[in-house]
């Protein structure tokens, strides 16, 4: 079973009762995705900056979606090894300003990281087509960032590499890797 999104507490009794039917279980929790960049694409290219309301400093723990797979194969491939854990799948942590200096250093421009408020947020995304709800659900998500909540930034980096033995994405091999589309 893979949890994402940030009610924890509804998270945690779908756990609970999952343990209590008495079957063998391996639960992936899941943050952020890194993919979630892909949003700003378009500025980036364009403006060679992206936008967003999320404190510049404040430290998070998103997941390459890949990864996920990967991991998620190698608990099928051996499930007894995984019989009954939680495992929180995370990659690196870092900032809003490494994301813009990671772009910076595969794209080989400066691509800067813009912060602006909250509702000039708003009304951009709902000009690009968002709807009220995805914008409340993003932001939901953004100010758990910007809190330091322990959902977006896990204490336990290592979960994905006790699952395949290796270690997760980094947001630098990340950038490089989808960076022909950011040019």
């Amino acid at each position: 079973m893979m949890d994402s999104g940030t009610n924890r507490h509804l998270q945690d009794h779908r756990m609970l009762y999952v343990a209590q039917l008495g079957v063998t279980y391996s639960f992936l929790r899941l943050p952020l995705f890194v993919e979630n960049y892909w949003r700003f694409k378009d500025t980036i290219k364009g403006h060679s900056a992206f936008y967003s309301p999320i404190d510049p400093d404040k430290l998070y723990t998103p997941v390459v979606v890949s990864d996920v797979g990967n991991a998620a194969a190698a608990i099928l491939s051996n499930p007894t090894a995984h019989a009954n854990q939680t495992y929180n799948l995370v990659s690196n942590r870092h900032t809003f300003k490494d994301v813009a200096a990671s772009f910076s250093e595969a794209l080989g421009r400066e691509v800067k990281y813009v912060h602006v408020p909250y509702e000039a947020a708003k009304q951009s995304l709902l000009q690009m087509g968002f709807q009220d709800w995805q914008v409340d659900g993003i932001f939901e998500l953004d100010k758990l960032i910007d809190s330091g909540s322990h959902i977006t930034n896990q204490e336990d980096l290592a979960h994905y590499t006790k699952i395949t033995g290796e270690k997760p994405t980094d947001l630098k091999r990340w950038v490089a890797s989808v960076k022909a589309a950011f040019q």
